[in-house]
């Protein structure tokens, strides 16, 4: 089956060839590769080649156009979507291909990302609670036993996505109304409605720069877009919602248990930014079978902080509690740098849970287990 790689490109010609250097050295000859280049500075259309064919575009289409022009153009029969910052590894792209074919249940395929400044998981999938939506695997190590394994998901981020081209074009491709983000959990969705699976392939790695970088022309040019996006993918497919993130959890839980004897009971703070805290609560105490003693909210007012200080949000007399906490936050990381809050307290017991259902213990945050 002949094979196109998609690419839609806005801006940053260094690295675009950068990422097509990388690309060739890691892909067989014979898949064409298409770069969708869409902006009205002809400058930065001028892109030139060897091996691509380059669709040149003189104003912004974003993200969503580009890649239906660019699948539009394509003569493959086995179509990737990929975005002009992902930075591939050796043997990338044939786990991928040989997921997709192994099945004719699934239909679509991506990578392990990895977060290009920590070396961290970015993207390994997306589940919904009734709530929010939750990138499993977020923050963990490339190296967790968590991740090491192809995983079904409700999800998959369209940084790297492989599909059919009869399928992708039969559901209506990337919802256009859904330029900046979103579009590809819409063509997710849609293909689960369709009786088609999504998978992650963990012997797929890829380096996704993302928003690592705060200068990417997608963030820094089109971010106001981002709530209409968002708006736009929540009222479509709330009927097409999996609600699947327990799943994920209950594999981190047992996973967690397995090396680690809980108490009975525990304090919880949530120190998140997200409002559904009730359903994470029930399912912590069902899954762990623990009790909490007493709960305690500190709402982080800016979402998925980097580095959150405990004592900017918890008074310094938690520090003489005996009972054992679980702090509750948008990402386990973010409590990593807390050294006076850790040695005033006794955190041998002390946990950490995140939104995305990554658990671990403070101990082995602070010695790099996790």
């Amino acid at each position: 089956m002949k094979q196109s790689i998609i690419i839609p490109y806005y801006k940053n010609k260094q690295e675009l060839y950068f990422v097509l250097n990388l690309l060739f050295e890691n892909l067989p000859q014979d898949v064409e590769i298409i770069v969708v280049a869409n902006n009205p500075n002809s400058s930065e259309r001028e892109i030139s080649y060897s091996n691509c064919k380059i669709i040149k575009i003189d104003k912004a289409l974003l993200y969503s156009k580009a890649a239906n022009i660019g699948v539009a153009h394509a003569t493959g029969d086995i179509i990737t979507l990929m975005d002009q910052d992902i930075f591939v590894t050796p043997n990338w792209y044939l786990p991928l291909l040989k997921k997709l074919l192994s099945d004719k249940r699934i239909g679509a395929v991506s990578s392990k990302m990895i977060n290009p400044t920590n070396n961290r998981i970015l993207e390994y999938g997306i589940e919904y609670t009734p709530y929010n939506s939750a990138h499993i695997g977020k923050d963990l190590s490339e190296k967790s036993p968590l991740v090491n394994n192809d995983i079904c998901v409700s999800s998959a981020c369209g940084g790297i996505l492989m599909t059919y081209k009869s399928l992708y074009n039969q559901l209506g491709g990337m919802d256009e109304d859904m330029p900046y983000i979103c579009c590809d959990c819409d063509y997710t969705l849609k293909l689960w409605e369709s009786g088609k699976q999504v998978w992650i392939v963990a012997d797929s790695v890829v380096f996704h720069k993302s928003y690592t970088s705060k200068s990417a022309g997608k963030i820094s040019d089109f971010s106001f877009l981002e709530n209409d996006s968002r708006w736009k993918f929540y009222q479509k497919n709330s009927h097409r919602m999996r609600y699947n993130l327990n799943i994920w959890m209950s594999s981190t839980f047992q996973y967690f248990m397995t090396s680690h004897v809980l108490l009975k009971y525990y304090i919880i703070i949530n120190l998140s930014s997200y409002n559904n805290i009730n359903w994470y609560k029930t399912f912590i105490k069902t899954n762990l079978n623990i009790e909490f003693y007493d709960e305690y909210t500190f709402l982080s007012t800016v979402r998925n902080l980097d580095n959150m200080q405990i004592y900017d949000y918890v008074p310094f007399d938690f520090t003489n509690f005996h009972t054992p906490i679980i702090y509750f936050v948008d990402s386990f990381i973010s409590l990593k740098d807390n050294a006076l809050w850790y040695k005033m307290r006794n955190i041998s017991r002390d946990i950490i849970i995140d939104i995305n259902g990554a658990i671990c213990s403070i101990e082995e945050l602070q010695n790099g287990i996790y």
